[in-house]
């Protein structure tokens, strides 16, 4: 209970703390959606120990029982949805992988960014070497904005290509079915061309009978070849006189 007169007090923490569970629900509702880690607000090697005591914590804050915001069923969704790819040993192993490529890229611009750098040489000899400045530049603040701004970029690139790999696929499925359909309708037609063939095949013989012994159809005669001339003056044998000669 609150003492009397801090009524003003206990309003003003009621709003701040309304206000933290809006900033929740915006922080969640806006985060990148390819990867899961960024709605529960860890960082990309969080443990699995971690990634359930976060859970945990925000989806109490934001459950629709306990927060009355418009949009808290949809983060919530979001939460669950996030914790199910994280506690998904397969699901969880793509999206690690994607995001350990991305760090490996960032050491490796750093490798080469720091190679003739002096300064950073006598730095690391007087940390206890290379090994022990870069655990300590890993596990700064700045490092993992950084992991987190290249993560983002290589899981878009990641997304990207297995849409095109199954806009491809879709194509060549497509392309399969429509092939598989055309075979079906020229067997169709060779099957009837077949059938009416054989459906006419008496009449051809039929007609090819009559026309065997009758000749032309329609003549009423068999056809006779025309008598050869046996009157008629043989035609001279041998090269044409020329007009032209003289």
């Amino acid at each position: 209970l609150w003492p009397p007169g801090m009524a003003d007090l206990k309003e003003f923490y009621s709003e701040v703390h309304q206000a933290a569970k809006e900033g929740t629900i915006v922080k969640i509702l806006s985060s990148f959606k390819l990867c899961p880690y960024d709605f529960l607000g860890l960082r990309y090697n969080a443990s699995d120990a971690d990634i359930r005591k976060a859970f945990r914590k925000l989806s109490l804050s934001v459950h629709p029982d306990k927060n009355k915001h418009p949009r808290a069923p949809e983060a919530f969704e979001a939460l669950k949805a996030a914790h199910a790819e994280l506690s998904d040993e397969e699901k969880k192993a793509r999206v690690d992988e994607a995001l350990n490529h991305a760090r490996e890229l960032l050491r490796k611009e750093r490798r080469k960014l720091l190679k003739k750098d002096n300064a950073y040489q006598a730095a690391a000899a007087a940390r206890g070497g290379v090994e022990e400045l870069e655990r300590e530049y890993e596990a700064s603040e700045g490092f993992h904005e950084r992991w987190k701004a290249k993560g983002r970029e290589v899981l878009t690139q990641a997304e990207w290509r297995k849409r095109k790999s199954a806009k491809r696929a879709r194509e060549e499925e497509l392309k399969a079915d429509r092939e598989a359909k055309e075979e079906k309708e020229q067997m169709k037609r060779r099957r009837e061309d077949a059938k009416n063939w054989e459906k006419e095949r008496d009449q051809r013989i039929s007609g090819w009978r009559s026309f065997q012994k009758h000749g032309k159809r329609g003549t009423g005669a068999a056809y006779r070849p025309p008598k050869q001339r046996t009157d008629a003056a043989p035609r001279p044998v041998g090269p044409r006189p020329d007009p032209w000669a003289r």
